[in-house]
């Protein structure tokens, strides 16, 4: 099958379990990382971005027979759950909105499949459900999962809330609001302070440079002050490009 119509972008655009491989023995390389090489045309060719070949890469691992140990370390503890709860994204490198896409596709194909068919009969499933999910979680990391309020705004239903908890829900998150201002300005101060430190410096270097014959060509006094309004003419060396050195004719 030529590259220009395979199936495997549009197996993986629709959530199919795919990955790709190199143990086709007539396969041809030109360098010595073959798998390396697979994931690069894949992204050009295809136009993949680095969530998808992390996402590619995710599936190649849970598909392989390396041992649960391997695999494990590879992708995390529960590494084998199918919902973002399973994802550890400084691992995997997946976002888990991703992987929370995948698995609210599947089930809900699988939900509306099961509503088709007649006698109570259910779709076999090869993913859990989120309850069952959520059951290995909480005995394995030793933590409760806190499912969202039904009455949340992210529902669409904060309406249903009465006028006091809204009234307390907004003023905290003007609170939090307020918080990120405030280290927002003392980020903004410090990074105002470092960049008068660096063009001071640079002063000093280029004052030192012309007292032993040399040059500085560039002004950093472009960057942090406002231009010259007495129509003097700027100096040669203000009007070369930054941080070039050469000696004085």
């Amino acid at each position: 099958l030529h590259i220009s119509v395979e199936s495997f972008p549009l197996f993986f655009h629709r959530g199919l379990n795919v990955s790709l491989a190199t143990n086709e023995p007539l396969y041809f390389h030109f360098t010595r990382e073959p798998l390396i090489e697979e994931y690069s045309i894949a992204a050009k060719l295809w136009q993949f971005e680095f969530n998808d070949l992390s996402e590619i890469a995710r599936n190649s691992v849970t598909q392989s027979g390396f041992p649960p140990a391997w695999k494990e370390n590879a992708l995390g503890k529960l590494y084998y759950l199918n919902s973002a709860l399973g994802n550890d994204v400084r691992k995997s490198r997946v976002s888990d909105i991703r992987v929370a896409y995948r698995y609210e596709a599947y089930q809900s194909e699988l939900n509306f499949l099961s509503g088709q068919l007649s006698g109570g009969r259910q779709m076999p499933r090869a993913m859990r459900l989120l309850e069952e999910e959520i059951a290995i979680y909480e005995e394995v990391m030793r933590t409760k999962v806190v499912m969202p309020a039904a009455g949340d705004e992210d529902d669409g239903r904060e309406e249903i809330r009465s006028p006091a908890a809204r009234a307390v829900r907004i003023k905290a998150e003007l609170d939090a609001l307020e918080r990120d201002m405030q280290r927002m300005k003392v980020l903004a101060m410090q990074m105002g302070s470092e960049n008068r430190g660096i063009v001071e410096a640079f002063h000093r270097i280029r004052a030192r440079l012309k007292t032993e014959g040399l040059t500085v060509m560039g002004n950093l006094n472009d960057c942090f002050e406002p231009p010259d309004t007495n129509g003097a003419a700027s100096e040669t060396i203000d009007r070369v490009s930054e941080n070039f050195v050469k000696e004085a004719a």
